[in-house]
C-alpha cells in the first residue's frame, strides 16, 4: 500500500498533461513541516486550490495545527476532473501537499465547508484518498472524519459522511482537543478511543448524539494574534489573492436573513494595535501589498477611519492599498472611500437586497435609495465610474409578482440621477438555519427565472449588465441547508451519478441531480419550496448557536409586521439568548489621538532621480517548474516585498514594481539560467541582493548570479532583456529505448529536425549504447519556442520525456544571454 507521494517523481508524466499542475505540487514560501510529529492531520477543502488557499478557516486549523505539539498538518484540495482521472487511472490516492500522505493514511481529517454546494466535493475527496465514504464502514487503520464550517449548523444531511461535526469556531477548543488526542496516540491509543474522546467535546455533533451541541465561540479573539499568519503563501494566482486581516468577528446589524450574522454573535472587534501588527505580518512576512481589512460589516469598527488613515501612513512608501469587503451604506463615506483608494482605486458595492423602504424593514436592512444617489454623485464627481449592485428575489413578506419591478424603477431611477455605470447580481433567497427566517418557503427554480429574466429585459436599454446565479443551484442549496436525515441519499446517488463542483456553473451536472430527486420516494423539490409551521420540529434542532427560539420568533413576527429591531450593543435592547455575564460584544473606540505616532520615512525628490537596475539569473526548477509565469511574476514580487527591499514603482491607477523577465517558459519547463531584471530606489550590494531573495523564495527557485548599473532618469535607458533575448538552448532526457519514438516525432516538425539532427552529430551521450538515458541539447530561436512545446506535448502523450533551458541566447543566437547584457550595461554606463 502507498505510504507516501512524491509529485515530482510518482505524477511526473501525469503532471505535465494536467490543467494547473501546480495545484498539485506544493513547495511554497510558508510551508511547515514537523517531520517529528506523531499526529497527522488533512486539513481539507473540498474545492480547488485556488478556492482553498482563499478560504481563512483552513488557514487558522493549519495555523492550530502546528502550533500544537506532535502535530503537523498537511492541506488537501480537490483535483479538478483531469487530475481525478489521471490518479484513478494510476491507482495513487489524493495526497497531502506538504509530505504527499494519502488521505487513508492520516490519523484526522477536517473538513471545512463553506458553502453547501460543496456536498458532493467532500465525497470527492474523500474517494479519492481512499477513504470510506460513510462513517460506519471505517474501521482500525481509517482517519476520524471531522467537519466544520458555518454550511455545518444543520449537519444532518451530510451526517452519513462523518465521524462528527465541530460546531463553531475552531480557535476556542479544537486545539485543547487535538493535544489530547495526540497524547492519547502517544500512548497507543486506538480510533474507537480517539473517536470516543472527539464525541465527549461539547462541540463535536454527531448521529445518533442526544445532548445538544454548543457552539465554540473564540471569546478571546479581540486580542489574539490570527492563526492565519501561519498559513502559506500559495504559489498560483488565487480567488482572493491578497493579505486578509480580520478586524471584527460578528455583526451588530441583526439583518433577518443573515446566517453569518447569527453563527458569529456576539460581534467582537480586534483591538486596533493587533489589527496594525497582522497588518505589518501580511506587508513584510508574506510579502503582500493589497490588505483587505475583513468583517462582515467593516464599517461598524469603531473608528474605522481613523485607523484606514493611520495604516495609509505607515505604509504608503511600500504602494499597500487596503480594502473594505463589507460596507453598509450607513456606515459608508466618500472620505472613507478615498482613504481606502489612495494606493488603488477601490470598487463600489452596495448590497441593497430589495428597494423597498416597507420591505427593507421586514429584513431590518434599510437601505436609503437617495443617500445612495448622494454617495453615487460624490463618487462620479471623484472619478468613479462603476458601481455594483446586490438584489435578491423571493424574500419572505414581499409581494413576488412586485420584486423584479421595484428592482427596474429602483435602477431607471439611479441611473437617471447619476449616469453611473450598473453591474447588477440578482440571487435567490435560499432560507437558513438558524434565523428568523428559517420557517420561510422558497422560489421554485421556474418562479425565480421568470423574476430574473424581466430584470434582464428590463436594462435591455440601460449601460447595466446583470448576473446571477443559476436558480436549480438555489434549489439545491436550500435542499442541503434545511434538509433532514434523508438528503445524505440523495446526495450519495448524484455524486454516483457524476456530480461534483456543483458550485461551479459550468460543471454542475443537472442530470445527476434530477435523476437523484427523481429516484427519492419522497417529493423533494415541494419538501425544498414548502414553509415550516413556526412550532414544527426541525432538523438542526439538536445544534445550538446560542440565540434562543424565542428570539427567533419574535424576530420572525417582527419581519411580518415590517417592524425594525435595533443592532446589537453594549446597552442590549433585544436580547437573542447569545450574551452571557462573561460574553458580550467587544468595542474598542478608536480615535486617531490614541493611536501610536508613526511617521513615514522622509521623501523628497531631486532634481535627477537614480535608479538601480539589477539582472539576476535563477533556476526553476522541481516544483517551481509548474508555476505559470503570471504566478512567477506575483511569487518575485512578494519575494522583494518579503526581503525589505524598495523596488521602483511604476505610476498611474495600479503601481507594480519595475520587473522584466525573459521569454517565459512553458510550464512544465524547468529553467537553470533564466533571466530577469529588477529596479530598486535604493542601492544594495549584489549578494545582499542575491542572499535576500533566495531567503524568500519558495521551493524550486534561487538566484545565483547578479550584476547591476546606476543610472539617471533621463530619455535614454538601458535596454530591456526581451529586446535581448533571441531563444534558448535546451536539453531534453529520455530513456534509450524511447529515442526512435523521440526520431519519429521529430520528423513531424521539419523546422525542429533540422536543428535536432546537428544536436545528435555532436552529442556523444545521445550515441551511447550502454547508457540507459540520453540527454539531447539544441538551440532555439525566439520565435520557434511554441513550436517545441507542441512537440513536446505530443512527446509526452506516447513517452516520458524531461525538458530544461540550459540557458538563455541573445539576439546574436550565440551568445548566454546573462553574459551579453552585462556587456551591453557596461557599452551603456561607458556612454
Amino acid at each position: 500500500m502507498i505510504r507516501h507521494i512524491d509529485p515530482e517523481k510518482d505524477l511526473a508524466r501525469i503532471l505535465k498533461r494536467v490543467e494547473n499542475p501546480g495545484r498539485y505540487v506544493g513547495g511554497e514560501f510558508g510551508v511547515r513541516i514537523n517531520a517529528n510529529a506523531t499526529f497527522r492531520v488533512g486539513v481539507c477543502f473540498p474545492d480547488l486550490y485556488e478556492i482553498g488557499m482563499s478560504n481563512q478557516a483552513i488557514a487558522a486549523l493549519y495555523g492550530i495545527v502546528h502550533r500544537t505539539d506532535g502535530a503537523t498538518a498537511e492541506r488537501v484540495f480537490c483535483p479538478a476532473p483531469d487530475f481525478e482521472a489521471a490518479l484513478q487511472e494510476a491507482h495513487i490516492p489524493l495526497y497531502g501537499l506538504e509530505q504527499g500522505t494519502p488521505l487513508f493514511a492520516f490519523d484526522l481529517l477536517t473538513v471545512t465547508l463553506s458553502y453547501e454546494l460543496s456536498a458532493t466535493n467532500v465525497l470527492l475527496l474523500l474517494r479519492s484518498g481512499g477513504v470510506p465514504l460513510f462513517h460506519r464502514d471505517r474501521k482500525e487503520g481509517d482517519p476520524i472524519v471531522l467537519g466544520g464550517g458555518p454550511a455545518f449548523t444543520n449537519p444532518v444531511p451530510l451526517g452519513d459522511f462523518f465521524d462528527g461535526v465541530f460546531i463553531g469556531e475552531a480557535e476556542e477548543g479544537f486545539g485543547n482537543l487535538l493535544s489530547e488526542l495526540v497524547s492519547m496516540k502517544r500512548r497507543g491509543a486506538r480510533r474507537e478511543d480517539l473517536l470516543a474522546k472527539v464525541r465527549e467535546c461539547p462541540s463535536i455533533w454527531y448521529q445518533g448524539k442526544k445532548e445538544k451541541t454548543k457552539r465554540a465561540i473564540f471569546t478571546n479573539f479581540s486580542q489574539t494574534p490570527s492563526y492565519t499568519r501561519w498559513f502559506p503563501v500559495p504559489n498560483l494566482k488565487i480567488t482572493h489573492d491578497h493579505g486578509v486581516v480580520e478586524i471584527m468577528r460578528g455583526c451588530p446589524n441583526g439583518c433577518r436573513f443573515c446566517h453569518a450574522g447569527v453563527f458569529y454573535r456576539p460581534f467582537r472587534m480586534k483591538i486596533p494595535a493587533l489589527v496594525e501588527e497582522e497588518v505589518a505580518w501580511e506587508v513584510e512576512r508574506k510579502g503582500y501589498r493589497e490588505i483587505s481589512l475583513s468583517s462582515l460589516s467593516s464599517g461598524d469598527y469603531r473608528g474605522l477611519s481613523a485607523l484606514v488613515k493611520h495604516l495609509n501612513r505607515r505604509f504608503k512608501d511600500r504602494y499597500v492599498s487596503f480594502s473594505l469587503p463589507s460596507l453598509h451604506l450607513e456606515t459608508f463615506g466618500l472620505e472613507l472611500l478615498s482613504d481606502i483608494s489612495e494606493v488603488r482605486k477601490s470598487g463600489l458595492t452596495f448590497a441593497v437586497e430589495t428597494p423597498n423602504p416597507l420591505w427593507q424593514l421586514s429584513l431590518n436592512k434599510r437601505v436609503e435609495r437617495e443617500k445612495v444617489k448622494q454617495v453615487l454623485l460624490e463618487a462620479r464627481g471623484k472619478g468613479w465610474k462603476l458601481a455594483k449592485f446586490y438584489f435578491m428575489v423571493g424574500l419572505p413578506f414581499h409581494e413576488p409578482d412586485r420584486e423584479a419591478e421595484e428592482i427596474l424603477e429602483f435602477v431607471y431611477d439611479v441611473h437617471r440621477s447619476t449616469g453611473i455605470q450598473m453591474h447588477l447580481n440578482v440571487g435567490t433567497f435560499v432560507p437558513k438555519p438558524h434565523t428568523p427566517f428559517q420557517w420561510a418557503g422558497q422560489l421554485t427554480e421556474e418562479q425565480a427565472l421568470q423574476n430574473i429574466v424581466r430584470i434582464r429585459k428590463g436594462v435591455r436599454n440601460l449601460p447595466v449588465k446583470v448576473g446571477y446565479q443559476a436558480p436549480v443551484l438555489s434549489v439545491l442549496e436550500g435542499l442541503l441547508s434545511r434538509g433532514d436525515e434523508r438528503v445524505g441519499e440523495v446526495v450519495f446517488k448524484a455524486f454516483q451519478k457524476g456530480a461534483r463542483f456543483d458550485a461551479w456553473e459550468d460543471r454542475f451536472q443537472r442530470a445527476a441531480w434530477d435523476e437523484a430527486m427523481k429516484e427519492a420516494s419522497w417529493d423533494v423539490r415541494a419538501f425544498i419550496a414548502s414553509s415550516r409551521p413556526i412550532d414544527a420540529s426541525l432538523p438542526w434542532e439538536g445544534i445550538d448557536l446560542g440565540v434562543s427560539h424565542a428570539y427567533l420568533k419574535r424576530e420572525w413576527e417582527r419581519a411580518m409586521k415590517q417592524r425594525e429591531s435595533p443592532p446589537c450593543d453594549l446597552s442590549c435592547e433585544n436580547p437573542c439568548g447569545v450574551c452571557t455575564k462573561n460574553l458580550r460584544p467587544v468595542i474598542h473606540a478608536l480615535e486617531e489621538s490614541s493611536l501610536p505616532a508613526y511617521t513615514a520615512p522622509h521623501s523628497f525628490s531631486p532634481k535627477r532621480r537614480i535608479f538601480h537596475r539589477y539582472v539576476l539569473s535563477y533556476e526553476k526548477t522541481g516544483k517551481a517548474a509548474y508555476i505559470p509565469h503570471l504566478s512567477l511574476l506575483r511569487i518575485f514580487e512578494r519575494s522583494v516585498q518579503r526581503a525589505g527591499l524598495l523596488p521602483r514603482f511604476s505610476e498611474g491607477f495600479n503601481p507594480k514594481p519595475y520587473i522584466d523577465f525573459a521569454q517565459p517558459l512553458s510550464i512544465g519547463f524547468s529553467g537553470l539560467k533564466e533571466i530577469f531584471s529588477l529596479e530598486l530606489v535604493k542601492e544594495i550590494a549584489s549578494g545582499e541582493l542575491v542572499e535576500g531573495l533566495n531567503h524568500n523564495l519558495p521551493e524550486g527557485l534561487r538566484v545565483n548570479d547578479a550584476f547591476h548599473i546606476s543610472y539617471e532618469e533621463t530619455k535614454k535607458k538601458p535596454v530591456s532583456i526581451m529586446s535581448c533575448f533571441g531563444g534558448g538552448r535546451y536539453r531534453m532526457h529520455l530513456s534509450q529505448e524511447s529515442k526512435d519514438i523521440f526520431l519519429s516525432c521529430i520528423n513531424k516538425y521539419t523546422e525542429l529536425h533540422v536543428m535536432l539532427e546537428a544536436s545528435f552529430e555532436s552529442d556523444q551521450s545521445s550515441n551511447s549504447q550502454t547508457s540507459t538515458s540520453i540527454s539531447i541539447s539544441f538551440d532555439i530561436p525566439s520565435g520557434q519556442q511554441s513550436l517545441l512545446k507542441a512537440f513536446y506535448n505530443e512527446c509526452l502523450s506516447i513517452m516520458d520525456v524531461e525538458i530544461e533551458r540550459v540557458h538563455c541566447l541573445s539576439v546574436n543566437g550565440k551568445d548566454e544571454l546573462f553574459s551579453f547584457l552585462f556587456s551591453e550595461y557596461n557599452k551603456f554606463i561607458q556612454g
